[in-house]
C-alpha cells in the first residue's frame, strides 16, 4: 500500500499497516523518521522536495499489487478551507497530485492497486489519476470524503472513457459517494452508467434521503421474493446480457449493484477474494511446480503470456498429479486460472482436505465463516446482507470486501456446499453455532439439515448440540463432530426439533449424541436415537409410554454403553416405579427436581 498523510509542516507516507516514513522540516532541514529505525537529517532541503523525490521513486518501483493507494492532506486549523486552496497555489495538496501526475505516464506499466482513495476538497485530479492505474486490479473508489463533490462531478466520473475500454473486464469496480439526497436525476445517471458500462459492479450513495418517488419510477415496483432475491427493487440492465440493477439499503448507505444473470457458479467467494494472476505465477506462488518431472517444469517457466503452462495443467494427467497434495485455497487459486482447470478439477474431484468449520449466525442476515484445512491454513469470511437482495462478502485476513447481488444466507450456502462437495477425508469439527438469543430462540433445524446433506455419511460420528462446547475427537477415523453452542446462560427457553434431521442417513450413522442446553420439543418416539452408543439429551416432555419405548430400544441396542435422558415436564405414571419393571428412581438433586432411572435386563 501507498498512504500518504500531509499534516501542517508534516508529511507520513505509510508503505504497509504498520511501516511508516515521516518527513519533518527543521529550520531549513528536512528530518526523516522511518519505522523502528534512526531518524536522518537531511540539511538544507525542503521536506516537501525530499518527499516528493521519495514518492517518485516509490511509484516508479512499485511492480506487485497494492492493497490501496491513499492520499490525505489538512490544512492549517482555523483556516477556512476554500479560500485556503484560491490563496495558496503552492500548497501542498497541488504540489503531490502534480508529483503524481508527472509521475505515473513514466511507468512502463499502469499502477497496480485494489483501492484508491482522495481525503480532499479537490476532485478534479481523480479523473486523471484513474487513467494510469490498472483498471483490472482497481476495485474500489470511496468518494465519499470529496467534500466539494457535485452532481457535475458525479457525471464526469461515470461518464469516463476509460471505463469503455474494455467489454468483458477481468474485475469489477465499486464507487461509493455521499449527497445529502439521491434524486431522480442521480438514480438516472446511475441507470445510465451501468447500461454504458459493464465495469461497474455497484455504485454506492451515503445519503439520509432518497426520492422514493423517482425510486418506484426508476425501478418500478418491488418486484416479489425468489429464490434469490428477497422482495425489492430490481430492473434489467438495458445493453446487457439481462443482467440485473439492483436497489438496496444497509446502514444509511444505499446500494445499485449489478447482478450477472448468465454468472457462472463455479467459483465461490472463497476464490472471488484471491488475486488474478498468471497461469505461471500461480503455479510457482503454491510450490506445484515441483511436482513435476523436470521437462514439464522447463515448459512451465515460459514467459506468463504464453499458453503452454495453461495447456499442460488442462490435461487431466498432469494436473491429478499436481493436485495431490493439495488442499482447499490451492485448489481454489488453480480454478481461477481457466475454465478448462475448472473442467478439470470437477472431473478429478480432489479432496480438498478439511479440517474444521465454524459457522456463527449472529443474526439470520449476517453468518460469520471460519474454515482450516489439515495443513493448518485457515481463512475466515462474513456473510452480511446490504438489502434485500444484496450482500457483501468479507475476509478477515487479509481484509478484502466483494459486493455480490445475492440473499446473504443463499450465497452463504451455495459456497459452503462447492466447499464440500470433494470432501473425501475426516473432518475433525463442525460447529454451527446460534448465539442470538433475540433471533434464535429456538436452534434452526432447516440449517442444520443443509449443511448435513452437505456431507458424505459416515463422516459424521458425534452430533453434539451444547453451549460453547469444546471439540472432543472420539474416534481416530472420520471423527466428525457438529456443536450446536447456545451461549445466553439465562433462563430463556431454548428448543430444537429433531423430527426430520434425524431421518437422515448422516444422523443414522453417527454414535455419539449430545445435547445441552436445549430442550428438545420433537416427541422421543419421533426421532432416531435407537442406534446411538453414548447420549445426553433433554426433553420437553415424556409419558410412561416414551418411558417404555426407551427400555426397549435400549435394550436391542448392543453397543449401547450409556444414554441419559432429562425431562423437562414429567408425565409418567407412578406405577412404572415398580421393583419389578423400572426400580424406584433415585433423586440426584431435590433443588433441580431430577432423577436418573436405571433399566435393567
Amino acid at each position: 500500500m501507498v498512504d500518504i498523510q500531509y499534516k501542517h509542516r508534516s508529511i507520513y507516507l505509510w508503505v504497509s499497516d504498520i511501516s511508516s516514513v515521516s518527513y519533518n522540516q527543521e529550520g531549513p532541514d528536512t528530518r526523516i523518521k522511518a519505522f523502528r529505525k534512526e531518524s536522518v537529517l537531511i540539511q538544507n532541503n525542503d521536506f516537501v522536495t525530499v518527499f516528493l523525490d521519495d514518492l517518485h521513486q516509490i511509484l516508479m518501483d512499485q511492480t506487485e499489487l497494492m492493497k490501496s493507494f491513499q492520499v490525505h492532506y489538512e490544512i492549517p486549523s482555523g483556516v477556512n478551507e476554500e479560500n485556503y486552496y484560491k490563496d495558496h497555489p503552492e500548497h501542498i495538496g497541488f504540489r503531490i497530485f502534480r508529483q503524481i501526475l508527472s509521475t505515473l505516464p513514466q511507468r512502463t506499466g499502469k499502477l497496480k492497486t485494489q483501492e484508491f482513495l482522495i481525503f480532499t476538497r479537490i476532485s478534479e485530479y481523480l479523473p486523471r489519476i484513474l487513467s494510469f492505474l490498472d483498471l483490472n486490479s482497481l476495485e474500489q473508489i470511496p468518494m465519499e470524503h470529496l467534500k466539494n463533490f457535485n452532481f457535475a462531478e458525479f457525471e464526469k466520473v461515470l461518464d469516463l472513457e476509460i471505463w469503455r475500454n474494455e467489454e468483458n473486464p477481468k474485475n469489477q469496480l465499486r464507487l461509493i459517494f455521499r449527497f445529502n439526497e439521491i434524486s431522480e436525476r442521480v438514480m438516472e445517471t446511475i441507470e445510465k452508467a451501468f447500461s454504458n458500462c459493464s465495469y461497474f459492479e455497484s455504485i454506492v450513495i451515503k445519503a439520509k434521503i432518497i426520492d422514493q418517488l423517482s425510486l418506484t419510477k426508476t425501478f418500478g415496483p418491488p418486484k416479489p421474493e425468489t429464490d434469490q432475491f428477497e422482495e425489492g427493487h430490481r430492473m434489467e440492465i438495458s445493453n446487457s446480457n439481462g443482467d440485473l440493477l439492483i436497489y438496496s439499503f444497509e446502514d444509511g448507505f444505499h446500494y445499485f449493484s449489478r447482478f450477472q444473470k448468465d454468472l457462472k457458479s463455479e467459483i465461490s467467494s472463497l476464490e472471488e477474494d484471491l488475486e488474478e494472476l498468471s497461469i505461471c505465477e500461480n503455479l510457482e506462488s503454491l510450490n506445484l511446480i515441483q511436482n513435476l518431472p523436470e521437462h514439464l517444469k522447463s515448459l512451465c517457466l515460459v514467459p506468463s503470456d504464453s499458453n503452454i503452462p495453461r495447456e499442460i495443467f488442462e490435461n487431466h494427467i498432469i494436473l491429478e498429479r499436481v493436485l495431490k497434495n493439495q488442499q482447499l485455497f490451492e485448489i481454489a487459486i488453480l480454478e481461477k486460472v481457466s475454465s478448462g482447470i475448472r473442467r478439470s478439477i470437477s472431473i478429478i474431484k480432489p479432496d480438498p482436505k478439511i479440517k474444521s468449520i465454524l459457522i456463527y449466525l449472529s443474526d439470520p442476515e449476517n453468518i460469520q465463516f471460519s474454515i482450516s484445512t489439515q495443513n493448518g491454513d485457515g481463512k475466515s469470511l462474513n456473510y452480511k446482507s446490504t438489502g434485500s437482495n444484496t450482500c457483501i462478502v468479507k475476509t478477515l485476513i487479509p481484509t478484502y470486501i466483494k459486493s455480490i447481488n445475492q440473499n446473504s444466507r443463499y450465497r452463504f450456502f451455495e459456497d459452503l456446499k462447492k466447499m464440500l462437495r470433494f470432501q473425501k477425508s475426516e473432518i475433525e469439527s463442525l460447529r454451527l453455532d446460534f448465539s442470538n438469543l433475540n433471533f434464535f430462540p429456538s436452534a434452526m433445524e432447516g440449517d442444520l439439515r443443509t449443511v448435513l446433506e452437505f456431507l458424505e455419511p459416515g463422516f459424521l460420528k458425534k452430533i453434539d448440540i451444547e453451549y460453547f462446547c469444546d471439540f472432543r475427537n472420539e474416534k481416530v477415523s472420520r471423527n466428525g463432530i457438529l456443536t450446536v453452542p447456545y451461549p445466553d446462560r439465562r433462563s430463556y427457553p431454548r428448543t430444537l426439533e429433531l423430527g426430520n434431521v434425524s431421518k437422515m442417513e448422516q444422523w443414522m450413522l453417527a454414535e455419539n449424541l449430545e445435547i445441552e442446553k436445549y430442550r428438545i420439543l420433537t416427541p422421543i418416539q419421533n426421532f432416531n436415537i435407537a442406534h446411538f452408543k453414548k447420549g445426553k439429551i433433554t426433553v420437553e416432555s415424556m409419558s410412561s409410554e416414551d418411558v417404555v419405548f426407551l427400555k426397549n430400544i435400549f435394550l436391542a441396542n448392543p453397543s449401547l454403553e450409556k444414554f441419559i435422558v432429562q425431562i423437562n415436564h414429567c408425565q409418567i405414571d407412578v406405577s412404572l416405579y415398580h421393583p419389578d419393571f423400572l426400580g424406584n428412581p433415585v433423586i440426584a438433586s431435590l433443588r433441580a427436581q431430577a432423577c436418573i432411572m436405571y433399566f435393567n435386563q
